[in-house]
């Protein structure tokens, strides 16, 4: 996109009020929260990529910094970019099917844990039953 290194802001700019990204959240939720910020003062594309970096910090920044010249053509390139570098760090959410291939020790077939960040393991029978009662419960 032309125009990006040269986009001007206006005078009456300022800084968004959102946490920097720092690798250690979910990548999706900070574009999320960094476009509902920022279309509160533009929908220029280059606007958005131009004021992004200020919006990152440590091994984000770094990498932001180390992208190749010209590199980004859009903003959905940089978003693209960024969720792809910053995927390990998505949030995972614990689905039926994960559910269902768990056994009673708190692992499922692979022989990840789903013992929750407290340490305190989750109540197996309890998420079971109300999992097979509403989902495949008979009329």
């Amino acid at each position: 996109m032309d125009g990006i290194v040269n986009v001007e802001l206006t005078p009456k700019w300022r800084e968004l009020s959102i946490d920097r990204y720092d690798d250690s959240t979910d990548p999706d939720k900070h574009i999320d929260v960094y476009t509902t910020d920022i279309g509160l003062f533009t929908t220029s594309e280059a606007i958005m990529c131009r004021v992004f970096p200020n919006n990152l910090k440590g091994m984000a920044l770094s990498w932001f910094t180390k992208l190749p010249p010209y590199s980004i053509d859009s903003f959905k390139t940089l978003v693209n970019l960024f969720t792809t570098q910053f995927a390990t760090n998505r949030s995972h959410h614990l689905t039926s099917i994960a559910l269902v291939n768990s056994d009673k020790r708190g692992t499922n077939l692979f022989g990840h844990s789903w013992i929750d960040s407290t340490k305190s393991p989750c109540k197996y029978e309890t998420l079971t039953q109300r999992l097979l009662s509403t989902t495949w419960s008979r009329p």
